[in-house]
């Protein structure tokens, strides 16, 4: 089997999808097999298929034996006979069902943990390159193909060819001279579908792979859906969705055009075992029983239908094995965020390497004996105490075909400083921040933190030591307090303080005011059909409360009637604000809002370091004053770091580092800055018609 990438020019910003060529290798139907729990429960499974089809082939064989009365027995031993054969076929049957169902559970609750822990723990380049329909392709259609599509094919083709086995041998057994007949046949067949299972199988891997971009490009148009109609693009946005469906129609159409060429050669073969058997039935009338021969032309009849199904079974298990490796791609291909630090291995300089790589082969030399968490115990308590950050000559690049973002760049900052960070688009401001948080490993140099190396720390660990407030407020679907508090760290007090310190509390109990006030003039006017509903979280998970009013034509209003008013009976007797449900992205909140909860998380975490990336740029200029008085008044014993959109927020910071083209250009306090005549904050705050205090 080989790859073929479809583009990977050097620095695209996208990787394009590989497409496998050829068979699928044997180790990806071992793995599934494994998954499914090993070649011990694999051989069971198969033993008890074998065993079900031979008690319904020896239920047959005694029902014709008694129909040609060759059995000397009475007809009630013969009927228990036959009874038992039965019963015994179907606990068989049953139990080997049962046995596969659970082993194929297991197998794809395998493959989905090991995808979702894969991508989970890939680092942000991945993110960045790969779009988002292709990972909803892989996490959709591949995770079906292994829950449904890959157990039903597989059990359908071992119990086809188990079936088909014992049909022809039965045929074989009655009519020996059969044997002339069906040998050309199989080889026929076999013909078929070495021809037919190569093509279908890469047909599918053709089809799954054109399907990500139609799933990109609706969803791009979906979250893009007021932009687009804003500058009436809608006209292009059909075109380029039209032209995807039709690219990944093409190969649908191919695949069943394929499918019905199957049909036609398999449907003649059949038509002539069917014939042959019937021609042997005549010509030996005088040499088998009446019973005996049509039980051979009914295997026949039957076994034209499963050698089809055969065919058709092993080319869907190839199609289906395609998800396993498909899942498997992303379950091995992609590189995991280290996150333990591999200690006592030396930085890597080469270019693109990025510093302590994170290989097994690094961590073994490190030593097991060494204790990858030591570095917990060297570090001091409640580190960062101080908050002091150090940058020497640090290099970052994004992947390793890409330029530097960074170029050596070094300075010190101070324990409570607050600098801000200006430049031009794609100075490096970013870059930088996503290097203190190890979003991206540097490539050289070093970033110390209280004198601490940042890659000799864990990465979560590290990452929870800063706070940080981004451009864009990142909310999830739950309850204010989950947002504000997802650890569960902290007292519905201290939430409350967090909540006043952003300015925040007041807003939120007159939401809840209203929620409450609605919901009771939901209940009231229930009666007459209303549709309005609210929404309620209850305290600490124990209680939930979700009242939703249907409308009329959904529900009778008897019903309706009756289930809210159990809501309202049901409801505690004081509703906590902080249970007030948060939409998905925070749909409900206002843009502004959605930042000062971000700013309540920050409070709640009370780090040494505060990160904010153009936390202002996108707010109304009262939400910007309410965080900058915040960050004034709370976080004055903390580092702050802040990449400025509007230079006013930051002029009368300590101190203020401009980067141009991934270098330091400038670094001193504000006020020194404007009093250069070439200095480049000079010019931001000229433009902005801003000076610092006492300039």
């Amino acid at each position: 089997m080989r790859g073929i990438s479809l583009c990977t020019a050097a620095g695209a910003l996208t990787d394009e999808e590989t497409v496998q060529w050829g068979a699928v290798p044997m180790s990806v139907y071992l793995e599934y097999l494994q998954a499914a729990g090993g070649l011990c429960r694999v051989g069971l499974c198969v033993f008890m298929m074998v065993g079900g089809a031979l008690l319904m082939v020896l239920s047959n064989v005694w029902l014709s034996n008694w129909a040609d009365k060759r059995v000397q027995t009475t007809t009630g031993i013969s009927l228990c006979v036959f009874a038992a054969l039965g019963a015994a076929h179907v606990v068989v049957s049953v139990l080997s069902y049962l046995n596969v169902s659970e082993g194929t559970v297991t197998a794809a609750r395998h493959f989905h943990e090991q995808l979702l822990r894969s991508i989970l723990d890939a680092p942000m380049k991945f993110f960045d390159m790969t779009p988002t329909g292709r990972l909803l392709n892989r996490l959709t259609k591949s995770i079906y193909g292994i829950d449904e599509a890959l157990p039903s094919a597989l059990l359908s083709y071992v119990t086809t060819l188990i079936t088909c086995l014992l049909t022809l041998s039965v045929i074989s057994v009655v009519f020996p001279s059969f044997l002339l007949v069906v040998i050309p046949l199989l080889f026929y067949y076999a013909s078929v579908q070495n021809f037919y299972v190569p093509t279908s199988r890469q047909l599918q891997r053709i089809e799954t792979v054109s399907r990500s971009p139609v799933i990109s490009h609706f969803q791009e148009t979906l979250e893009g859906t007021e932009t687009i109609r804003a500058y009436r693009e809608e006209a292009r946005f059909f075109a380029v969705s039209a032209a995807r469906l039709d690219a990944n129609s093409k190969i649908y159409y191919m695949s069943i055009a394929a499918n019905r060429w199957l049909a036609v050669r398999l449907e003649l073969v059949g038509a002539a075992v069917v014939c042959s058997s019937a021609l042997f039935a005549v010509l030996g009338r005088g040499i088998i029983t009446g019973g005996l021969g049509g039980l051979a032309v009914s295997y026949a009849l039957s076994v034209t239908q499963q050698l089809n199904w055969l065919v058709r079974m092993a080319s869907d298990r190839e199609t289906a094995i395609v998800s396993v490796e498909r899942v498997r791609d992303y379950s091995e291909g992609i590189d995991a965020e280290r996150l333990e630090p591999t200690v006592g291995v030396p930085p890597s300089t080469a270019a693109g390497q990025p510093v302590f790589a994170a290989t097994a082969a690094t961590a073994a030399a490190a030593g097991a004996e060494r204790s990858l968490v030591s570095w917990r115990e060297k570090l001091p308590e409640g580190w960062p105490l101080e908050g002091a950050v150090e940058v020497r000559d640090l290099c970052v690049r994004y992947r390793p075909d890409l330029p530097l973002v960074l170029k050596g760049i070094s300075f010190c900052i101070r324990s409570g400083e607050r600098v801000g960070l200006v430049g031009r688009t794609g100075a490096g401001k970013s870059s930088l921040l996503v290097s203190l948080l190890r979003l991206v490993e540097p490539c050289g140099g070093s970033i110390l933190i209280d004198g601490v190396d940042i890659q000799t720390v864990g990465l979560r660990f590290l990452r929870s030591r800063f706070a940080i407030i981004p451009q864009d407020p990142v909310l999830f679907e739950g309850s204010l307090r989950f947002n504000v508090d997802a650890q569960g760290e902290h007292s519905d007090e201290e939430i409350w303080q967090a909540l006043e310190g952003a300015h925040l509390a007041s807003a939120v109990r007159a939401m809840a005011e209203r929620h409450w006030r609605r919901r009771s003039s939901s209940v009231s006017s229930v009666s007459r059909g209303s549709t309005e509903g609210i929404a309620w979280n209850g305290s600490q998970g124990e209680q939930g409360l979700e009242a939703a009013m249907l409308p009329a034509a959904e529900e009778p209003e008897e019903t309706a009637a009756a289930a809210a008013i159990d809501v309202a009976l049901s409801q505690p007797e004081e509703l906590n604000p902080l249970d007030l449900m948060v939409e998905e992205g925070g749909r409900n909140f206002s843009l502004g809002q959605r930042q000062l909860i971000c700013l309540a998380r920050a409070l709640l975490r009370r780090s040494r370091i505060l990160l904010l990336d153009e936390a202002t740029a996108v707010v109304d200029p009262r939400t910007d004053r309410l965080i900058q008085e915040t960050i004034r008044k709370d976080f004055r014993e903390c580092t702050v770091i802040t990449i400025a959109h509007r230079i006013d927020t930051i002029v009368n910071y300590d101190r203020v580092l401009v980067l141009s083209e991934g270098r330091v250009e400038e670094f001193d306090s504000p006020r020194v800055l404007y009093n250069k005549k070439d200095s480049f904050f000079r010019s931001l705050c000229l433009q902005a018609r801003v000076q610092p205090d006492r300039a």
